[in-house]
């Protein structure tokens, strides 16, 4: 049997972000960015706000924690620069977990208490999505 599979994010999102402003405030190189009013290839659609994020690849693992804690060791760290950053931007900031299940498999959806208070600190939400 497969594991199933687990990536997470942690994003920064807003109307009036810049994520150039990001990445050099936290010196961080983001996995992936947009502008408000980018297309979206594929689409006759524009973004409808500007984003900055960093993420896991998918990782066969039976615990989210694995996943979200390589990203909370890049983050905890910078917590004062991120909410600065929310502030001065008028931003918010999310993580977003996504769990494939192989072969039935699930994973254990604990947070642990240093990522809920860390979280809770930028005013951060989850997003959980379960792909079958």
């Amino acid at each position: 049997m497969s594991k199933p599979k687990i990536k997470t994010i942690f994003l920064i999102f807003g109307d009036d972000l810049n994520p150039e402003y990001i990445s050099n405030e936290l010196t961080i190189l983001p996995t992936r960015t947009w502008k408000k009013n980018d297309p979206i290839e594929g689409r006759n659609v524009i973004r409808k706000e500007s984003h900055w994020e960093i993420s896991t690849e998918y990782e066969e693992s039976y615990s989210v924690m694995d996943q979200l804690n390589q990203i909370y060791q890049q983050l905890h760290s910078k917590t004062r620069e991120i909410k600065a950053i929310l502030e001065r931007t008028n931003s918010e900031a999310k993580f977003e977990i996504v769990i494939k299940i192989i072969d039935k498999e699930t994973p254990a959806l604990v947070l642990e208490k240093g990522i809920i208070d860390f979280a809770s600190s930028l005013g951060a939400s989850f997003d959980i999505d379960i792909l079958i």
